[in-house]
């Protein structure tokens, strides 16, 4: 029943991503004020966007805060689905419209 509304072409979820590390400042790491979600999850998708990956928003649309030292060590990484290489479409212009307001 949950997955009701998933396009019916292809999986629920996109299988290709981008990944972003970051370094130094944990607490600036995950800063939320002045950002529309969060630190690394604005840099990360502001990255994407500027090389021209798209973003498969909204039918495929996911995101994973990513503990590389487990959870302990706190979470220094972003991953966001992606559409990327000869897969790509313009599948990120709906996010730009919305950036751009």
């Amino acid at each position: 029943p949950q997955f009701d509304d998933v396009p019916a072409a292809g999986p629920p979820f996109v299988s290709q991503f981008a990944f972003a590390v970051f370094s130094g400042d944990k607490e600036a790491m995950h800063k939320k004020e002045g950002y529309d979600v969060g630190a690394m999850y604005d840099v990360t998708r502001n990255i994407m966007l500027g090389q021209g990956v798209g973003i498969p928003y909204p039918e495929k649309y996911w995101t994973a805060e990513v503990f590389p030292n487990g959870y302990a060590g706190g979470s220094t990484a972003y991953m966001f689905s992606a559409v990327i290489g000869d897969k790509q479409e313009n599948v990120y212009s709906h996010v730009r419209e919305i950036l751009e307001k």
